[in-house]
């Protein structure tokens, strides 16, 4: 998996970079299928951390947005929504895989015993 993280309005550590990585491979092993985030780091007027990480999963676009008042908090809160979202996603197309099931001829025996001359 991809990850780009760029900063807005500020540099961003070696550290921070290592972080993010490191939380979001562990979603690369969940779902291999994604293959690029894209991870925007900003902190506003007032201090506080933001974060938006934008993926594609299965054709949907997907983004979550953070903010807490600490940076390395608000990368493991949003890798923990995008987890949990990913999950959610996959668990209804599972759902919806399971639920198109094929219409059963209908049995016609009890049509083919009533046929048969059974007095003899």
């Amino acid at each position: 998996m991809k990850i780009n993280i760029s900063g807005h309005h500020l540099t961003i550590k070696d550290s921070i970079k290592e972080h993010t990585s490191e939380k979001l491979t562990k979603i690369s092993e969940h779902f291999p299928d994604i293959i690029a985030v894209n991870v925007i780091l900003s902190i506003d007027n007032k201090k506080v951390a933001m974060v938006e990480m934008d993926t594609v999963f299965h054709s949907q676009k997907i983004t979550i947005k953070e903010t807490k008042d600490d940076m390395f908090q608000a990368v493991t809160s949003a890798v923990q929504k995008l987890h949990r979202v990913l999950t959610d996603k996959k668990g209804i197309e599972q759902a919806n895989r399971n639920d198109h099931v094929d219409e059963v001829e209908p049995d016609h025996t009890h049509e083919h015993i009533q046929n048969l001359n059974l007095s003899q």
